[in-house]
């Protein structure tokens, strides 16, 4: 009971305190339960990106999903999926009743918005490199080895199942879905502003949690109020966690197979390209400043200088100072 409690409040505080999505939590996860709490081996979790992108759902989710698993299995992955997404319901639910009092226009709000993002973009640079590195290692391996024995409402239900099954990635690739069926006059449910849903980005990109969590709280609240913030995120990790935990009992028992290694190393190169996407995504939003401090960000991640959230706070900060000298 004690292992449980202690797995559900640190997945709790990993995901209250770290910004930007999925990538930057699986970071913080790999540092927590394989150098502190050395429940993983080092790389564990890193090394099961690939199988994360290869199943519907939320990058973070994902995580929680494979730590509770090892630590616990079936009870103890429950317990860690709710801890991390508990953070984004309780605040994205506030967000979502205080939205039109948030100062958005504020030039320190902007500027450390500035610093999340190129904080965020180092984070997701470093892990791909890391992924990179690997993946060359793999390779490597493979060659060596040659080709031997390669043998609440149902509507929010049904909404954010969807969104769910259709997650491959993570949050990040529900953006474009989310664009379509919530946003502009022709949307099919909200109608709300573009302007509104890229103040929502930005703010999932601030706020702790996940980034596709943190939006599912979001756009469940406008439609059925708390009720439906609570639905819609259920709804969007529950397929995620079926089939993680269905592909990890099979993983289990196949995973020494030099068949089930190479195909992992395949699926590695789309994890690569979904990370490199998702770098392609943040860079297009950063000033030159920007860039520099995501450069920085990612050398101090990559070479293990800095751990994640100090990465991401030190960026807001000097964001923010940066925007007040300017002044």
């Amino acid at each position: 009971m004690k292992k449980l409690a202690t797995l559900f409040f640190d997945m709790f505080r990993i995901a209250l305190f770290v910004v930007g999505g999925g990538y930057a939590i699986i970071s913080v996860a790999e540092e927590v339960f394989s150098k502190k709490r050395r429940w993983l081996k080092e790389g564990e979790l890193l090394d099961q990106l690939a199988l994360f992108q290869m199943v519907p759902g939320i990058m973070a989710a994902h995580s929680a999903v494979y730590v509770g698993r090892r630590v616990a299995g079936v009870t103890g992955s429950l317990v860690a999926v709710a801890g991390v997404a508990l953070p984004s319901i309780l605040i994205f639910t506030a967000v979502s009743m205080g939205y039109d009092a948030i100062p958005l226009d504020n030039r320190y709000l902007v500027a450390a918005f500035g610093g999340l993002r190129a904080a965020l973009t180092g984070v997701i640079l470093a892990m791909l490199a890391k992924s990179c590195r690997r993946f060359v290692q793999d390779v490597r391996e493979l060659c060596a080895r040659g080709a031997r024995r390669f043998g609440a409402s149902p509507l929010a239900a049904l909404i954010f199942l969807k969104y769910g099954l259709v997650a491959f990635g993570g949050g990040y690739v529900l953006v474009p879905l989310y664009l379509q069926d919530f946003v502009g006059p022709d949307a099919a449910y909200l109608q709300i502003p573009a302007e509104e849903f890229a103040n929502l980005m930005a703010l999932t990109q601030m706020t702790p949690g996940p980034i596709g969590i943190n939006a599912a709280t979001y756009f469940g609240y406008r439609l059925f109020g708390v009720c439906g913030a609570l639905v819609s995120t259920a709804c969007l990790i529950v397929p995620g966690f079926v089939i993680l935990s269905l592909a990890l009992s099979l993983l289990d028992r196949f995973r020494d197979r030099a068949a089930v290694k190479g195909l992992m190393t395949v699926i590695r190169v789309f994890t690569i390209v979904m990370m490199t996407l998702a770098v392609v995504s943040f860079a297009k939003m950063l000033d030159p400043f920007g860039a520099v401090l995501a450069l920085a960000a990612a050398a101090l991640v990559f070479w293990n200088r800095l751990g994640v959230v100090k990465v991401i706070a030190a960026a807001a900060l000097l964001s923010v100072a940066v925007a007040a000298l300017k002044r």
